[in-house]
């Protein structure tokens, strides 16, 4: 917040001396900033003021940059229409006649990240062929520009359209060339983010000899690029692989892995804010969830379910807690987890009361009572 008042401050002073193009890049600078702050509704303003700017007083280059970044912060801030037109506006600029040779190289890049924010948006609006069709566009257009991080993007978008029209393979490839060209652009975190949309479009299909193949590379991409929160996800796809096609003593061991760094996270997280401390929250339960579901025998299930809701319990997360009743419960009808659920369930009825969770203390003794009935 001290960063966004300081560049209030210089911005005010420059706008009122007239020097309206160092005003609209310190502008710019204070849209990426508020939407940092999650502060969208500000950062669009700030763009808006930006463009109006660099209009007056700045160069092509300048004008078609505030014009993209509009359009990135109305993305951001749910304005796929609004994100559309602006990147349709920053594409028009970009290709307008009477830009200097020096600036003809970077005008013809932005005209490829045009395309591909107008991709972005088209997706968000349902328009999926045209969507598609811009995204190929920009890719090809970025790739030409050496650009290889905005066609990393371009194809990692592309990979989102294949999934959601149910091309799984060529969802797949898409998500494998973005993860190449983005490591070759130096994006070691869109790379590790592409290897993990390609582990998760598999595993919705089933295709768990495809997870276990790949998810090795998926954790090495995530371990490279230091995202550990994403490390402990590629780790669970793969123990979750190796699991389905009865590797299971591996499962257990990488599933252990992931338990241990979860655990890390979760208790080096305290101070983080609410999203990320339950990302963090959710990462450690889940890791234990899948322990159990793996266990040898039901004395080390019961362990791992006792330690997702302890988790529970201390994080005084009943909606967390409720999931993991209604999901473990699933999974005991289908036998997929130990027989003793049931008495355990009942076991935590008191503690869920104490914690005032009175609706969820009765719905796990009536889950126990229906196990218990079932498995006579």
């Amino acid at each position: 917040m001290a960063e966004i008042a300081r560049l209030r401050r210089y911005i005010a002073i420059l706008s009122r001396g007239g020097e309206y193009r160092a005003a609209s890049q310190l502008l710019r600078t204070l849209s990426v900033a508020d939407r940092r702050a999650e502060l969208p509704a500000d950062g669009v303003r700030r763009a808006r003021q930006a463009l109006e700017l660099a209009r007056q007083s700045g160069t092509k280059r300048e004008e078609v940059h505030s014009a993209l970044l509009l359009g990135s912060a109305l993305l951001s801030s749910g304005d796929a229409a609004g994100a559309a037109r602006a990147a349709e506006l920053a594409d028009a600029l970009a290709r307008e006649d009477g830009a200097p040779d020096a600036d003809a190289a970077a005008l013809s890049g932005a005209a490829g990240v045009a395309g591909l924010l107008a991709g972005m948006a088209l997706r968000e609006l349902g328009r999926l062929g045209e969507a598609r069709d811009r995204l190929d566009r920009a890719r090809k257009r970025l790739v030409a520009c050496r650009q290889m991080g905005g066609a990393a993007l371009a194809l990692f978008e592309l990979g989102l359209l294949d999934a959601a029209s149910e091309r799984i393979d060529g969802a797949v490839v898409c998500f494998s060339f973005a993860a190449e060209f983005a490591r070759t652009g130096q994006d070691l975190s869109t790379a590790a983010r592409a290897h993990a949309a390609g582990l998760i479009v598999l595993a919705g299909e089933g295709r768990w000899s495809d997870v276990a193949r790949l998810g090795p590379d998926a954790v090495a991409a995530a371990d490279a690029a230091g995202e550990e929160l994403l490390s402990v996800f590629a780790l669970g796809h793969l123990a979750d692989g190796l699991g389905h096609i009865g590797s299971r003593e591996e499962a257990r061991r990488i599933a252990a892995d992931a338990s241990a760094r979860a655990a890390r996270l979760y208790s080096d997280g305290e101070g983080a804010d609410d999203l990320d401390a339950r990302r963090r929250q959710t990462e450690v339960i889940r890791a234990r969830h899948r322990q159990a579901q793996l266990a040898a025998d039901a004395s080390e299930a019961a362990f791992h379910v006792e330690a997702c809701f302890e988790l529970c319990l201390a994080a005084g997360d009943e909606e967390a807690a409720r999931e993991l009743v209604d999901s473990m419960v699933a999974e005991a009808e289908r036998g997929r987890l130990f027989a003793g659920i049931g008495p355990l369930l009942g076991s935590l009825c008191g503690r869920f009361e104490a914690a005032g969770w009175g609706e969820l203390a009765a719905a796990a003794r009536e889950a126990a009572t229906e196990l218990a009935d079932a498995s006579h």
